[in-house]
């Protein structure tokens, strides 16, 4: 075969524009992931819960809660909340 060369900025930016439509994927689903989170958080002082130090995030499908409750009722109380949502 032969050795090529080939000018850096030249030819197709198909690769380009894949990795910069991958950027703004990656973009939108950390926005998305951001809202449920929010919405999550939302549900939570909608129904008054008492939690301190209240941590939630999202991996997937799967609600990850962090915080500490006075009553052991509190805690069931939350754990049904953030289950039952859809989505």
């Amino acid at each position: 075969m032969g050795l090529f060369s080939f000018f850096k900025k030249s030819g197709s930016k198909k690769l380009e524009e894949a990795e910069k439509a991958a950027a703004s994927a990656a973009a939108d689903a950390e926005a998305v992931r951001q809202q449920k989170i929010k919405a999550l958080y939302d549900e939570v002082n909608e129904y008054g819960l008492d939690v301190k130090d209240l941590k939630i995030d999202l991996n997937d499908d799967t609600v990850i809660v962090e915080g500490e409750v006075e009553k052991q009722s509190t805690k069931e109380l939350l754990v049904l909340t953030l289950g039952n949502i859809d989505g």
